[in-house]
């Protein structure tokens, strides 16, 4: 039958290569999921730049809940692309354990001063803060950093 003659040729009908279709699906899943990731924090830190910004004289808090939600999608990309356990590995190896602290606590205090405290000059000072550890962060994730 030509039909099975086809099947036997192809690639992917040989033992060999039954696990190749199910890891090519599952990196794709995983590259989707990158890429919704990566997006969804260039948006906010585009809301951040182009309506926190302006205003951060008089509210600083929506810059800062918006930066601070582009950062968390941000690593969560890294994150997903990477491999959970890579990252966190990488993440809180022992020489970077402490920046790695340090952004993490960053985080968390820049969202407790804009949202409960609602201090202006506290979150004018972790947003600060902030940038300087996301950029550590993104230095650290790229190939050879």
């Amino acid at each position: 039958r030509a039909e099975d003659k086809l099947a036997a040729w192809t690639p992917w009908a040989h033992e060999k290569y039954e696990g190749a279709a199910e890891a090519t699906g599952a990196a794709a899943r995983r590259f989707r999921a990158f890429a919704l990731l990566l997006v969804t924090s260039l948006v906010m830190f585009t809301l951040a730049f182009t309506l926190g910004l302006p205003i951060l004289v008089i509210r600083p808090q929506k810059f800062a809940l918006a930066f601070t939600t582009g950062s968390i999608f941000f690593c969560m990309a890294l994150a997903v692309v990477r491999g959970v356990k890579p990252f966190l590995r990488s993440f809180l190896n022992s020489k970077r354990l402490p920046y790695a602290l340090a952004y993490a606590l960053n985080l968390l205090l820049t969202l407790w001063a804009a949202c409960i405290r609602r201090s202006y000059i506290l979150t004018v000072v972790f947003a600060s803060m902030q940038i300087g550890g996301l950029a550590w962060t993104a230095l650290m994730n790229m190939p050879g950093g």
